[in-house]
């Protein structure tokens, strides 16, 4: 098999050479099916792969490739050449989670104004959050509270609300947290409720732990109580013992 790989590592580079790209761009594919290698000799593929796709004048699969190996500078030249605004995003949201200190914070907060121009703006106020920017991140959780579309969404309305909530409280506003939650705390009952009723028990644990992320960041003990009771008792109907008792110990 490393005889074989070597001798279609040559075979991709010579067509590479002699302007074959397209054939050159099947092999490199062939050598890629290959996961079973060690990382070094599978990254070395990929950026054969990489500098084969630009060749064929297929920058956003190229830019795929090199986000996949952390070559940032190379994706977002790659992305930009193919006019892809979300992966552009995606990209300094990539490298913000590989960075630490202001350096992360403003890669997240440049992938949040990317998402938000290519009309993203979840991944925008989530994008933001990760930038520790709670007033613009709550500025885009409106923008998103705002789609009609929601009203026909109760639990995703659940989640904005929340959101917003958990927004205006690290932007110091307490009173809007405080009502954000309350409406939040109400429509997750609700949706629960519903969700139960259709036997849908798993959805209804979502709704019960996000109750209980909202206990906490709310410090109220009956939104603690109520998450962790109902997550208890919904595990133990699906025979969870294990998550039964780490939520007991809880």
């Amino acid at each position: 098999m490393i005889d074989e790989n070597a001798r279609l590592r040559e075979r991709a580079e010579s067509l590479g050479k002699s302007n074959r790209h397209a054939e050159a761009e099947r092999v490199w594919r062939q050598l890629l099916a290959n996961t079973h290698v060690v990382d070094f000799e599978y990254d070395d593929w990929l950026r054969g792969a990489a500098g084969c796709y630009l060749k064929l004048d297929r920058p956003l699969e190229a830019g795929y490739v090199f986000l996949y190996l952390h070559q940032f500078a190379q994706a977002l030249g790659a992305f930009t050449r193919a006019q892809a605004p979300v992966e552009l995003a995606r990209t300094r949201e990539v490298e913000g989670r590989r960075t630490t200190g202001d350096t992360a914070r403003d890669h997240f907060r440049a992938a949040g104004a990317g998402y938000l121009e290519a009309g993203c703006a979840v991944q925008a106020a989530v994008a933001y959050s990760l930038g520790a920017d709670p007033k613009r991140e709550r500025r885009v959780w409106e923008r998103v509270h705002s789609d009609a579309r929601l009203r026909a969404l109760p639990y995703e309305l659940a989640l904005v609300e929340f959101n917003l909530g958990d927004a205006s409280l690290r932007a110091g506003d307490k009173e809007e947290s405080e009502r954000r939650f309350i409406h939040a705390q109400r429509l997750l009952e609700e949706v629960a409720d519903d969700f139960e009723a259709m036997g849908e028990r798993h959805r209804a644990f979502d709704c019960y732990a996000v109750l209980l992320r909202l206990g906490k960041d709310s410090g109220a003990y009956e939104n603690l109580a109520e998450g962790y009771i109902n997550c208890i008792r919904v595990l133990k109907e699906d025979n969870l013992k294990f998550y039964v008792l780490q939520y007991y110990e809880d």
